[in-house]
């Protein structure tokens, strides 16, 4: 589904969509996103497998660099607490990557609402 915050489009995919799991569920998100001229994609922790959290799967990092090769700024929504607590790794990866535009990991959509207003995401992709 597509929403607007201030002028920022955002393809936001909701706990119930399906699991995604691999570079080809990404590839279709990507898609999406274009199609609806979207210049950022918000994706419900729920709908990533498991995997993704392990970060020696490699899942996070395959995923999360085809955002970054096509510039696309990704929003990881939802509670990590579980997983954050699993594994020190990735809490630095968390802390790390929301010092950035890339990739954030944020609690709720309305932190990314916030996070939006606050930071200029003036976005890297034109506007259409």
């Amino acid at each position: 589904m597509i929403i607007s915050m201030g002028p920022v489009r955002i393809l936001h995919c909701p706990a119930q969509e399906g699991r995604i799991a691999s570079e080809g569920d990404t590839d279709s998100l990507l898609s999406a996103a274009w199609e609806h001229c979207a210049q950022l994609v918000a994706i419900d922790a729920s709908c990533l497998d498991e995997s993704f959290f392990q970060l020696s799967s490699g899942l996070a990092g395959r995923l999360v660099q085809r955002f970054v090769n096509y510039r696309m700024p990704l929003a990881i929504l939802g509670q990590l607490g579980r997983h954050l607590d699993a594994s020190q790794a990735l809490t630095d990866y968390v802390r790390e990557s929301n010092r950035g535009n890339a990739v954030w990991f944020l609690d709720r959509l309305t932190d990314l609402e916030s996070r939006l207003s606050s930071n200029a995401l003036a976005p890297r992709r034109p506007s259409w």
